[in-house]
């Protein structure tokens, strides 16, 4: 079976060689499929609407490779996670299963996630008893009119509805809603639904929009950093416990805190995804370990 890989994953596990100042702490796997995904995601270089098919998923190329020789150089790495990312294709719910069951065959026992757009409940309960911990849940937009405005291939409403079901399946703290910032949103917008999401029991890992050539949304720029920030440091404080409400008074007074942890790649334990939003040369959204934030 052929997967995609992300290039840093493929170094960790000994199949390519390149300079890391940083490498990932999970194993990033995608789905394949010589025409991409079918979905219509106008920020995405998978998708179909950017002609799908190429190895860039946000700016990092994920080179194809044997689900059988990548899971034999992770037995070597220093990984504590695996993620396994869907794309829309005929098949692609079973496929995710099949995967999930060669890399425990093969005796890798490493917590999993998978990252997916809306599937039967009855799949995800399949996921979990294959080792899957974590979910992410492909919303990626802030409001339902930004996700019609980007193409989505499904209702915003739809991804709210599954990430409550899986939730029932994965437990408190075990469901993360993309969220993509600078697709078109106010910052106001952005904040409430994270406060929304956070209301209804579910945990959010943040993106920056980042502009891929090929794509429709190419010619975008890429999100205020200071903006970005704010929604760091929101995200940090309602992810710390910190109640909707209170969250909600403190971004709109301006006393958010200024953990330098804010900073730091937000997802499921283990998740670092170094460079995927940005160049080494900055600006840098999310860093992928605290001794890489400066001082």
């Amino acid at each position: 079976m052929r997967v995609r890989a992300s290039l840093g994953t493929l170094a960790v596990s000994g199949l390519v060689r390149i300079k890391m100042d940083w490498p990932p702490t999970t194993a990033y796997l995608l789905q394949s499929s010589e025409g991409g995904c079918a979905g219509t995601c106008a920020f995405c270089p998978q998708s179909s609407s950017a002609g799908g098919g190429g190895d860039l998923l946000s700016r990092i190329r994920w080179p194809e490779v044997e689900l059988r020789e990548l899971v034999e150089g992770m037995r070597s790495s220093r990984l504590v996670r695996i993620c396994v990312q869907t794309i829309i294709k005929e098949g692609f719910e079973r496929e995710v299963i099949d995967i999930l069951r060669e890399i425990r065959g093969a005796g890798i026992d490493l917590p999993a996630s998978v990252a997916t757009t809306p599937v039967d409940v009855d799949l995800l309960r399949e996921m979990r008893r294959l080792g899957v911990t974590h979910l992410g849940v492909g919303m990626d937009a802030a409001t339902p009119e930004i996700a019609e405005a980007v193409g989505k291939p499904f209702r915003w409403e739809d991804y709210l509805r599954f990430a409550e079901e899986a939730l029932e399946v994965f437990g408190p703290g075990s469901v993360f809603v993309h969220l993509i910032f600078g697709l078109g949103e106010s910052e106001r917008e952005f904040a409430d639904a994270m406060i929304y999401l956070y209301s209804r029991g579910l945990q959010v890992a943040l993106f920056a929009f980042t502009p891929v050539r090929g794509t429709p949304m190419w010619g975008r720029p890429s999100p205020d950093l200071a903006g970005y920030r704010r929604m760091q440091r929101l995200r940090y404080a309602l992810s710390a416990g910190v109640p909707p409400g209170e969250a909600r008074e403190m971004y709109e007074r301006g006393r958010l805190p200024e953990d330098r942890r804010a900073l730091l790649t937000s997802g499921c334990p283990g998740c670092n995804r170094p460079f995927y939003n940005e160049s080494p040369s900055g600006p840098i959204y999310n860093y992928p370990a605290a001794e890489a934030i400066p001082p």
